[in-house]
């Protein structure tokens, strides 16, 4: 079964200069929910100052990277392959890309756009670009990849997070992480999950700071006011379980079905694209925004949240101050490795001591209030003895989970 991408310019096929272009702030900075008043990471002062791109992508991370260098592209022939805001320095269109390119073009971040695969089945030495990271003289080689899956990729057999493609990446020097971000959780107004697969060199990639109990907004100020709406032809929506435009954040699949004051209606593919964060230059035309590029392409968010990454690498007297609310999310993640907690030793439990016998008094007046308290209070005092097998003289030793009931706050009780 033949890839459905385009990963891959044959050996012959010369790329051609385009002139590099200098962004300043973000062109649809007021359009973007979640980017207004944001400063631009300095991205600089990072471990990284060269990428290159490979995928049917928009390429939004030009938008938020404007410290790096985007040496190269590689996409298909779609009719935004030739716009400067998604080309890189060189820029290569066609169905093979050569193997040695980045011995010719060397970056320090290689980013795979694969947001639209359906499970794929890989061939057995591995994906495209795996084999250009073979070709490629180590002093030439990235220092970090990162591959951009939909989530249910996670769960394929031969998928990018499987063993046996582990394993060929530990071959070739670099280790795996992954993690599933949405944009809904990190300042977007966008539904997007996306498996982020990280293949790392250096081997001290840190995720940054992500909650997704964080609230997400709502998509209504990225739609396309009445009056200003392209003609389009009434078709009957697939379901009424619709998401409401002044509640719930955009469906990041295009073509998707809102409810808005009118009632149900198909999203334009230039809403979706300004949810991504798609800067104004590619808004232009709603042809060339097909569902397939919409598809494939990762949000803003995403490259947001990855530049937080990138300046966690940075030695701590480096690191720049928080800007956003990736940075002050409550984290879900394990504890710092260098977070230091205070030893506890169990006090004394032993019947006659001041903890056993606070327990029985508090326990005695708990039964207090039932009608069959002496049941209930000899009942608790063999909860009290399972409870203190779960401790030894020097801390917690659990042999078997038991609560004491009668410990809870006294406005819980009876």
């Amino acid at each position: 079964m033949s890839s459905p991408h385009f990963f891959c310019v044959p050996h012959f096929l010369t790329p051609f200069s385009v002139p590099s272009i200098t962004l300043g702030k973000l062109e649809c900075i007021e359009e973007v929910v979640g980017l207004e008043g944001k400063d631009m990471l300095a991205l600089q002062q990072g471990p990284y100052t060269s990428y290159g791109t490979c995928g049917d992508s928009l390429n939004l991370m030009s938008e938020t990277w404007h410290g790096l260098e985007h040496v190269f592209s590689i996409h298909g022939p779609h009719p935004l392959s030739s716009s400067p805001a998604i080309q890189g320095r060189y820029h290569y269109v066609g169905p093979r890309h050569s193997v040695q390119l980045l011995n010719h073009h060397p970056v320090d971040l290689l980013i795979i756009e694969c947001g639209r695969w359906q499970c794929p089945r890989p061939p057995l030495d591995g994906q495209r670009w795996e084999l250009m990271i073979h070709a490629t003289a180590l002093d030439s080689r990235p220092k970090t990849i990162i591959e951009i899956w939909p989530p249910n990729s996670l769960l394929w057999e031969l998928g990018p997070s499987g063993k046996a493609s582990r394993v060929r990446w530990e071959s070739l020097g670099y280790t795996s992480k992954m993690k599933v971000i949405d944009p809904q959780h990190c300042g977007g107004a966008i539904v997007q999950p996306r498996a982020i697969i990280v293949r790392h060199s250096l081997d001290n990639w840190v995720w940054a700071p992500y909650s997704s109990l964080s609230a997400a907004r709502p998509m209504q100020n990225l739609l396309i006011p009445k009056g200003l709406r392209p003609r389009r032809k009434l078709v009957q929506p697939p379901n009424s379980d619709l998401p409401s435009f002044d509640r719930d954040p955009m469906p990041g699949k295009p073509p998707a079905w809102i409810v808005d004051v009118d009632g149900p209606r198909q999203l334009f593919p230039t809403e979706t694209a300004k949810a991504l964060g798609a800067p104004n230059s590619l808004l232009g035309s709603q042809d060339h925004l097909t569902p397939k590029l919409l598809s494939n392409s990762s949000s803003i968010f995403h490259f947001e949240y990855l530049s937080q990454c990138f300046l966690l690498q940075l030695p701590e007297h480096q690191l720049v101050a928080p800007t956003s609310a990736i940075d002050t999310a409550p984290s879900l993640d394990s504890p710092a490795d260098n977070e230091v907690f205070p030893e506890w030793c169990p006090p004394d439990m032993s019947p006659g001591g001041a903890w056993h016998t606070a327990r029985l008094e508090r326990l005695r007046f708990a039964c207090s209030h039932y009608d069959n308290s002496d049941e209930l209070f000899q009942q608790g005092l063999d909860l009290l003895a399972i409870h203190r097998q779960n401790y030894d003289d020097t801390g917690p030793a659990p042999k078997r989970l038991q609560l004491l009931w009668w410990e809870f706050p006294q406005s819980k009780l009876g």
